[in-house]
């Protein structure tokens, strides 16, 4: 176990150092350069840890669009339907025009969707209804308890704002 004599010590019983020993450690002096040049060492680490950019997040995923007859909730809906820790993830999407569709997720994503899945339509917030419906016509998916027309298409969701039909280069789900 290593002994410390602080300068402050030293001061106060009369033991006089030179200007630049902050400290003696196991008999050796210690300057404060030395002290500086470790916290600027320690705190370089610590800022090299805080900003490291972490991988991104690549999920696989579905997109499901399907239409609910009625008025209330009527209309077309899409989703990204993700399996996450063993229980499935619906992340509604939208160009979020307001309404019943504000708090859906913006339209990033459901841009993303639409450039990767082009079906004739430019991806705009005006042509994603028609999108929508095109969409489960193209890509249908029959499900033998649901009724309901409905489509969809395999591929994968990277960091939850963007849709990749294929696994981009590098991701490890």
């Amino acid at each position: 176990m290593g002994s410390i004599m602080l300068r402050s010590f030293a001061n106060h019983h009369g033991i006089k150092w030179p200007a630049d020993v902050a400290c003696l450690v196991d008999g050796e002096p210690v300057t404060w350069a030395e002290i500086r040049k470790t916290r600027r060492e320690r705190q370089e680490r610590i800022m090299r840890w805080k900003r490291r950019c972490d991988p991104p997040r690549i999920v696989p995923c579905y997109i499901w669009a399907f239409c609910v007859p009625g008025w209330i909730y009527g209309g077309w809906h899409c989703y990204v339907v993700t399996l996450c820790q063993g229980e499935t993830q619906e992340q509604p999407v939208n160009f979020g025009r307001g309404g019943r569709f504000a708090t859906f997720k913006g339209p990033a994503l459901a841009e993303s969707i639409m450039r990767e899945i082009p079906l004739g339509f430019l991806p705009l917030a005006e042509n994603w209804e028609r999108w929508v419906a095109e969409f489960a016509k193209r890509y249908p998916r029959r499900h033998p308890h649901d009724p309901r027309k409905a489509g969809s298409r395999v591929g994968w969701l990277v960091d939850g704002r963007r849709f990749c039909l294929a696994k981009p280069k590098g991701a490890e789900a």
